[in-house]
């Protein structure tokens, strides 16, 4: 693990009686597929789209630009 990685948790935990355990994914390491399963996606409440229907809109309207 890098320096400046063990140099930010240091400080982290320095600052702070309690803090919860820290764990750090490397891509490719067995904990990343369990990782991923934990991201949501936020939610918004004023009317603008999530990311998957921004792509889907998207590529709607490229394939409009290519006919």
């Amino acid at each position: 693990m890098s320096e400046c990685v063990r140099a930010i948790m240091n400080l982290i935990r320095n600052e702070r009686q309690r803090y919860m355990k820290l764990y750090i994914v490397r891509q490719g390491d067995k904990m990343e597929l369990m990782f991923r399963q934990l991201l949501v996606e936020d939610r918004t409440t004023e009317g603008s789209v999530s990311y998957v229907d921004f792509l889907c809109h998207l590529h709607k309207e490229i394939r409009t630009l290519l006919s």
